[in-house]
């Protein structure tokens, strides 16, 4: 395939890659808290940008990607958000997965 639809395609070293974090909290009342200091300390300080919901009781999901067009969420961003999750005292349990494509 030619550099130019690789890159209008997002394949090969145009490919963009993403990844999943799902985290469950203690005590659902400090969500708000919780999911804002996440928000703004392990994900756009790091250039990431983040999609997904929180429920009632706690248990949310997010999409994290990159904020820059042409950039990837790399290993180092998981590593990041990894050790954000594990040192805080309101998570009850997380799962960090595996770089996908972001597409």
């Amino acid at each position: 395939m030619k550099r130019r639809l690789r890159k209008k395609f997002h394949l090969g070293e145009f490919q963009e890659f993403g990844f999943h974090v799902e985290f469950a909290l203690k005590d659902a009342a400090s969500r708000d808290e919780v999911v804002e200091g996440f928000l703004s300390e392990a994900v756009e300080a790091h250039g990431l940008l983040a999609g997904g919901a929180i429920d009632a009781k706690g248990k949310a999901c997010f999409h994290l990607a990159s904020d820059r067009p042409r950039r990837t969420a790399t290993e180092a961003h998981r590593a990041t958000v990894e050790a954000w999750l594990t040192g805080n005292a309101h998570i009850a349990g997380f799962r960090v997965g595996p770089l996908e494509d972001a597409l």
